[in-house]
């Protein structure tokens, strides 16, 4: 090979060369202006989630410090993405977290809006407090005298509700912590206080349950004796009524506004509806040997009450950085 076939290879190649290096800047630099249109798209986002964050801070809402940290950190890579003049000014902005900030932003809107129905969750419990306290104060001016002891006992859970609804931050920062405090320092108690009315509802019926058992006994034996009459199998209904004349005697003997009378009631109550079916008594007629049994006076459904403030927000999504960025 010449000389002259030598220097025009070499200069095929620098052309070769020049070529592909022109190439390879030109995609670089349609690369470096795609990722500059994302970090406008990322940016416009970041721009919004700042003004959401700083409108819930004016009302109150404590931004945890992760999410303004994720929020600078993004805001920090646009910046470098903005600026830069090739890729390896991209290289070294931070693209490789971008990802977990803005999952981390994800995670932070959420928390933002539940701390952002915070304050609409504590009027509603206050309600709830206000109306238990209504219903128990119309409970106790009802009660008989010989309950007094079971008006202290609802006058003392009725306190540790309010000590406990003073005493839950309104600047909780977790939704789980939040759902523990007002379940376990509040609606629980409700399902006590409630229990208090039921015996103290108890306890004011004693008098009528205890003058109505003769008959309601007398009306039982008298079906007993018109059963075997027409010839049926009275076995079963004269075992249940044998059960309900000790347990009428264990009452008698009982206080009444004590749990343990509350529960001797209901027993007896099921106990007359068990001997009605056993009798084949006709449900209208049934009743008359019902003992009382009180309705429930119990709270409001705590997982109910919660979902009612964590429905679905309708601030979008942060999306991260997608492909090609």
């Amino acid at each position: 090979m010449n000389e002259k076939e030598m220097q025009r290879r070499q200069q095929e190649e620098e052309k070769r060369q020049k070529e592909m290096e022109s190439r390879r800047k030109e995609m670089e630099q349609k690369q470096l202006e795609q990722m500059k249109r994302g970090s406008k798209q990322m940016e416009n986002h970041i721009t919004r989630t700042r003004q959401y964050f700083e409108k819930q801070a004016s009302k109150g809402v404590t931004i945890p410090v992760e999410c303004t940290a994720a929020l600078e950190t993004i805001q920090k890579v646009i910046a470098t993405l903005k600026a830069a003049t090739n890729l390896e000014d991209i290289q070294n902005a931070g693209m490789e977290d971008m990802q977990e900030q803005f999952q981390t932003l994800n995670e932070c809107r959420m928390r933002i809006e539940m701390l952002a129905r915070i304050p609409q969750i504590f009027k509603q419990v206050d309600r709830s407090i206000a109306q238990m306290e209504r219903r128990w104060m119309s409970a106790k001016r009802r009660a008989p005298a010989d309950a007094a002891d079971v008006v202290s006992e609802g006058d003392l859970i009725l306190q540790n509700i309010k000590e406990a609804r003073k005493n839950i931050s309104t600047h909780v920062t977790d939704q789980e912590e939040l759902r523990d405090a007002l379940d376990e320092g509040i609606f629980s108690h409700f399902e006590d206080l409630g229990s208090v009315m039921q015996r103290l509802e108890a306890a004011r019926n004693a008098k009528k349950f205890l003058s109505v058992a003769p008959r309601m006994l007398r009306d039982m034996e008298k079906k007993l004796l018109t059963m075997k009459k027409e010839g049926r199998d009275i076995a079963q209904a004269e075992t249940i009524l044998k059960d309900i004349r000790a347990k009428v005697e264990m009452a008698k003997g009982l206080k009444p506004g004590t749990e343990e009378f509350k529960t001797a009631v209901e027993e007896i109550a099921m106990l007359g509806q068990s001997f009605a079916e056993a009798a084949g008594v006709q449900e209208e007629s049934a009743s008359k040997f019902f003992g009382p049994m009180p309705e429930s006076q119990g709270g409001q459904d705590f997982s109910q009450f919660f979902q009612n403030f964590h429905g679905r927000s309708e601030q979008p999504g942060f999306r991260g950085p997608q492909e090609g960025y």
